[in-house]
C-alpha cells in the first residue's frame, strides 16, 4: 500500500520499522525497495542500515551485508546516547561484523569488533539496562574462540567461554573446549564433567 502511493510522505523511522517486520516474516520481496525509498529521506538513520544488513544476509549477499554493517555501526555511534532497542542492535551489529570478519580471516577486526560489543553490553548489564541472554552470552563464546583456535591462549579463552555460559549462553562446542582445557591443565575431574555436558546436549 505505502509503495503504491508515490506521492506519499516516508516515515524513515515507520519504514525501518516495516522492512524488519517483512524480513521476521521471511516476505523480503519489496523489502529493498522499502528501505531505499526511506534512506533517500534520511540516509543517516542507522535502523535502516541495519535492516538492510539484515536483509543481505537473508540474500546471502556478503559484501553489501558488510557495507550495511558499516553504516549502521557507524550512524548508531554518531546517534548515541542511544535507546535500549539501539544499543541492542549496535551490539548485534558488531556482532554480525565480528563472526563475518572472521570468516574471512581477518582476526583482528573481528576481536576489535567484539571486545567493542562486549564494553558496551557489560556496561548496560551493569547499569541494568540489557539483562543477560544467550546473543549476548555469544560475544565472550566468541571471543573465546579466538583466543582458543587463533592466539592459543587457553587460560584467556577459558575465562571467555566461561562468561559465555554466565551471561546466558552455552553448547556443546562450549563445553568440549572448556573439556579440553581442563584435561590440558591436569584438572581431569572438571573435564570429565565438560565432557560429559557436551555428549549429553549432542545426544539429547
Amino acid at each position: 500500500f505505502f509503495q503504491e502511493d508515490t506521492k506519499l510522505k516516508v516515515d524513515p523511522a515507520a519504514y525501518a520499522e516495516l522492512g524488519g517486520y517483512l524480513i521476521d516474516k521471511n516476505d523480503v520481496e519489496d523489502v529493498r525497495d522499502i528501505l531505499f525509498r526511506a534512506v533517500a529521506v534520511s540516509e543517516r538513520m542507522p535502523e535502516l542500515h541495519y535492516e538492510l544488513a539484515r536483509l543481505y544476509l537473508k540474500l546471502k549477499d556478503s559484501a553489501e551485508e558488510n557495507k550495511a554493517l558499516d553504516f549502521a555501526i557507524a550512524f548508531f555511534e554518531e546517534s548515541k546516547p542511544l535507546s535500549k532497542k539501539q544499543l541492542a542492535k549496535l551490539i548485534d551489529a558488531l556482532r554480525r561484523k565480528a563472526e563475518n570478519r572472521y570468516a574471512k580471516k581477518d582476526y583482528l577486526v573481528s576481536e576489535q569488533s567484539l571486545t567493542k560489543a562486549i564494553d558496551l553490553y557489560t556496561d548496560a548489564r551493569d547499569r541494568n539496562i540489557l539483562k543477560p541472554a544467550p546473543v549476548y552470552g555469544k560475544l565472550f563464546s566468541n571471543l573465546g574462540d579466538i583466543y582458543y583456535y587463533i592466539e592459543d591462549d587457553l587460560a584467556l579463552a577459558y575465562d571467555q567461554f566461561s562468561l559465555a555460559e554466565e551471561n546466558g549462553y552455552t553448547s556443546p562446542p562450549l563445553n568440549y573446549k572448556k573439556g579440553f582445557i581442563l584435561y590440558d591443565q591436569a584438572d581431569y575431574a572438571g573435564s570429565l564433567s565438560e565432557f560429559t555436558k557436551a555428549a549429553g546436549r549432542y545426544s539429547g
